[in-house]
């Protein structure tokens, strides 16, 4: 750790209001197989360095590495830079909370467990992959990656904490054909423990997933009964998820703050958004601010219960910060961490057998330019299954999902028992909608 407190009595004796220090290092390694053999090896690490003053509201920052970097050269290009800055908009420097949580970070030193050991992981996994079905024709990507993340932050305000974070994953992509029909797809799995990675596993769960999609072809198109799988419906889940944020209020992209107390969605709806999730490999004690982490009831039964802030949208809205600020592009905003739709009760099996006839949607493309949070529409090329007499029937593709996400989440008919809370930081169970506009044929 940079040795802060020279730099801390200088930048009072400047008339700095309050300075902050914040280090973060970081360690990957990852390993890629290609027809058993190893293609590609990687290990980095890297420490980085960022201070920031606070004088009269204005706030400055700069970046360093040389941990025997000048105080006086920090100190005075701050100064410098705070004495530039034009805009009126306020800044803050947290002083910290009395508490702070105890998480779960039990994790594996994946830095300790044999070089081999990983690579015979993917050895199996692509072996696996191969013989599991016959219309498995290649295996472009068998990868495995490994992430360990700690963070510390001091200041002048009487702040001093730290967090580690660290977990691995494979992935692999594969190709299958029958006749002239050719499907590709991905699937991986991720952990805290290298034993939480079970090649056999991830390898039925890719072979089923490109296999099952072979001869797939548009529906008519209509208003269908539509369940959205668990993994798809965390996707489209996750790219709405920004209508609960603060910055997105404060912008007036969204009236989500102006909806607290009222009935947003169906009433078999409650969002949990929970940093500290024992589940979780993203799990966090405290944001990017400083700001100590809770466990919060975002929409309770239906009902909006809160927006998620962090110290510059609490202030904006006369609120307090919910411990949600953290860097996005290198600046702080507010995200959602571990946000998930509570489960029910009915595994995804039940609820196909109970919908009768209906479609199932099991992937999701272009989110990005398919979704409009401020409006709530969407419009996605999708991908599934039609379901008939309570069976899943025939694959389909060349579909389009579209609607309002805010008048399909009050449509609601069953939520599944299937949320798995992982490193995607946004998660659902698999839910049933009252009727979908499928486009197809």
């Amino acid at each position: 750790m940079y040795d802060c407190k020279k730099l801390f009595a200088l930048a009072k004796k400047q008339g700095i209001d309050a300075i902050e220090l914040v280090e973060s290092a970081d360690r990957s390694a990852s390993i890629s197989l290609f027809n058993g053999q190893v293609d590609k090896t990687n290990v980095s690490s890297n420490v980085s360095r960022m201070v920031r003053a606070l004088k009269n509201g204005k706030m400055a920052y700069v970046d360093f590495e040389n941990p025997n970097e000048d105080e006086r050269k920090l100190v005075e290009t701050l100064v410098n830079n705070i004495d530039s800055i034009d805009s009126e908009e306020e800044s803050f420097i947290y002083p910290g909370d009395d508490k702070y949580p105890e998480i779960n970070n039990s994790c594996d030193d994946f830095s300790s467990i044999p070089t081999e050991k990983k690579i015979e992981l993917l050895k199996t996994l692509e072996a696996d992959c191969k013989k599991n079905d016959k219309r498995i024709v290649a295996v472009p990507m068998c990868m495995y990656n490994e992430v360990e993340e700690s963070l510390r932050m001091i200041n002048s305000l009487g702040l001093d904490i730290c967090k580690t974070v660290s977990y691995a994953y494979c992935g692999v992509q594969l190709v299958a054909k029958d006749g002239e029909d050719t499907n590709a797809d991905f699937e991986m799995s991720a952990g805290r423990f290298f034993k939480d990675l079970v090649a056999e596993e991830v390898a039925a769960k890719a072979v089923k997933k490109v296999t099952d999609k072979l001869g797939a072809k548009p529906c008519k198109s209509g208003e269908y009964k539509v369940i959205i799988d668990s993994e798809t419906m965390s996707e489209l889940f996750g790219a709405f998820s920004v209508l609960f944020c603060g910055d997105m209020a404060m912008r007036k992209l969204c009236n989500y703050n102006e909806k607290i107390g009222e009935k947003i969605f169906s009433d078999k709806i409650s969002v949990i958004d929970d940093p500290l999730h024992p589940d979780s490999p993203s799990s966090q004690p405290f944001d990017d601010e400083g700001v100590a982490c809770r466990t919060k009831t975002v929409v309770e039964n239906g009902v909006l219960k809160m927006i998620l802030h962090n110290l510059k949208t609490a202030k904006y809205f006369n609120a307090k910060s919910t411990g949600n600020g953290f860097k996005k592009g290198g600046s702080v905003g507010t995200m959602p961490c571990n946000m998930y739709i509570k489960g029910g009760e009915a595994p995804l099996d039940d609820m196909i057998k109970s919908m009768g006839e209906g479609v199932l949607i099991t992937s999701v493309s272009g989110l990005h330019a398919g979704v409009n949070p401020t409006t709530g529409d969407f419009s996605l090329q999708s991908s599934g299954f039609m379901i008939r007499n309570g069976e899943k029937a025939e694959p389909l593709t060349l579909i389009v999902l579209s609607g309002n996400f805010n008048d399909v989440m009050k449509d609601v008919v069953c939520v599944g028992n299937d949320l798995k809370v992982d490193y995607k930081g946004v998660c659902t169970p698999s839910i049933e909608f009252g009727a979908i506009k499928v486009s197809g044929l």
